[in-house]
């Protein structure tokens, strides 16, 4: 599974020592002045100003979406620097395309509409044709192929060679955002664009399995993943044996961003059809996961929110001795309980609105949750971390009270499209 850079970092400690150190510079609107389109931002400014964006149209905060408007204009003059490869650029676009949805629902289909749009199905078509890997096997031709081909393979070994993953889902939502803005324009998705959305529909529709009322996607499919081999060791230590959970779920820290995908496709299909209620019945059960088997209510000995590292409920160790981690190291207990402040989770509506409700009345944090959202350190060696100066200090400053501000309102909406 390819890196998931969540900001950490020793860098990430002036937060517990100087929390308010540069409350000057932590500022969305800020942030929204710099160029973030290069390889070492594009990820992290995707990961992180997301939510806001979403948060600012729901709102409708005329001067917030002004500046987003004004990011996206000095974007499009220039295009993602060149040396940004696909899996983080295609992170981006769906950042860039999340915009073109809630733009065009706002404002209506404007010539900047269309030529943004264009500009991105083309950058779209390009990822999702160019050769595609897939671990120790050869490339295949293209990402279709490589989609269609886990599709067909039910019961290959190691199993993870059909898990379908960042690059994979981030395209196939950007294709469905494309689809909608186009729509709204009055023009036709390339032919390209509608494959990868039926695609996309394809291995949500199909690849999921319900527990009750309960959804997983691909449930068990990591387990034998090398991220997921110590999963069923409880805690860190040296020299764990693996011990591995053969019907472990997604980690909770890049599922986080699934809600999103699901509602892009959800709206990409046509009203009142059976597509679109189905889409809308796997965010339910997207949302009873969370509640029931991964988060973590504030309690008297933690008071503030954690998530439990698999969407299965398991808590094991994720990513033992990873590369960004170092010998031994890993992720344990809870250790992906961050990912609930980016606010991602907030996504899901109304369902996960007692959750960010008790994240808030947990402020100011307790010097317990923060060294647990700030671990483990990481380097930069597989996952970028964030250098940004604006993300370094993440964790209690600006941004962060902006995010999970953002996540609690959208808590309280029910979902809807676009």
């Amino acid at each position: 599974m390819r890196g998931f850079p969540f900001v950490r970092g020793t860098i990430l400690c002036l937060a517990l020592f100087y929390p308010n150190a540069t409350t000057d510079l932590n500022s969305l609107q800020d942030m929204l002045r710099q160029k973030l389109w290069t390889k070492r931002d594009a990820y992290n400014a995707a990961y992180y100003l997301t939510v806001p964006m979403i948060d600012a149209f729901k709102r409708d905060d005329t001067d917030l979406i002004r500046r987003y408007a004004a990011y996206f204009r000095r974007f499009a003059n220039q295009g993602i620097d060149a040396d940004v490869k696909f899996p983080v650029e295609a992170q981006y676009n769906y950042f860039v395309s999340r915009y073109l949805v809630l733009s065009a629902a706002k404002s209506g289909c404007t010539k900047r509409t269309r030529s943004l749009a264009s500009h991105i199905e083309k950058r779209l078509e390009r990822g999702l044709m160019s050769p595609a890997w897939l671990w120790s096997m050869p490339d295949f031709p293209n990402m279709f192929a490589r989609a269609e081909w886990k599709l067909a393979n039910k019961t290959i070994t190691p199993a993870y060679m059909r898990a379908f993953f960042d690059e994979e889902l981030f395209s196939f939502a950007v294709a469905a955002d494309l689809k909608i803005v186009m729509q709204m324009c009055g023009s036709a998705p390339s032919r390209t664009t509608l494959r990868a959305v039926a695609l996309g529909q394809q291995v949500f529709l199909s690849e999921g399995k319900y527990d009750g009322k309960k959804w997983q996607l691909q449930p068990g499919v990591w387990h034998d993943h090398p991220d997921f081999a110590y999963a069923g060791n409880p805690n860190l230590g040296p020299d764990l044996k693996k011990i591995t959970v053969r019907g472990i779920g997604w980690d909770s820290g890049h599922f986080s961003r699934v809600p999103s995908f699901v509602k892009s496709l959800m709206c990409a299909s046509e009203e009142g059809s059976a597509a679109r209620s189905e889409f809308d019945r796997i965010l339910d059960g997207i949302a009873a996961s969370f509640m029931t088997d991964v988060y973590v209510a504030p309690s008297s000995d933690f008071k503030a929110v954690r998530l439990k590292n698999y969407m299965t409920g398991d808590n094991g160790v994720y990513r033992y001795s990873y590369g960004t981690v170092g010998k031994a190291g890993g992720y344990g207990p809870y250790a992906m309980s961050n990912s609930f402040n980016t606010g991602w989770w907030s996504l899901l509506g109304e369902a996960v609105s007692a959750a960010y409700q008790a994240q808030r009345a947990s402020q100011p944090l307790p010097e317990n949750a923060l060294a647990l959202y700030l671990g483990p350190v990481v380097t930069d060696k597989k996952a970028p971390l964030a250098a940004h100066p604006y993300l370094m200090n993440y964790i209690g400053g600006e941004l962060f009270r902006i995010g999970l501000q953002a996540a609690n309102d959208l808590s309280q909406h029910k979902r809807s499209c676009p």
